[in-house]
């Protein structure tokens, strides 16, 4: 994948667009410090120690998007 997305980045990074978010789940661990990319992957390095105890945590966000209503 081209984006490491929490919840708090992907809703950052589809803010301004017009959709609208139905669901999100995860089972991300995570931090979220900044969106600075050098501290995202200071993020990611510093979890990545609990990938041995919960091997899933940080690989699963399934998100439910539509269109959002248009008002004219």
């Amino acid at each position: 994948h081209k984006f490491y997305f929490t919840k708090r980045r992907f809703k950052d990074h589809f803010a301004n667009l017009p959709v609208e978010i139905v669901r999100i789940s995860t089972f991300l661990m995570e931090i979220t410090l900044s969106g600075n990319a050098f501290l995202a992957r200071m993020e990611r390095a510093a979890l990545a120690p609990l990938k041995a105890l919960v091997p899933w945590g940080g690989s699963h966000l399934v998100v439910v998007l539509r269109k959002a209503q248009v008002t004219r």
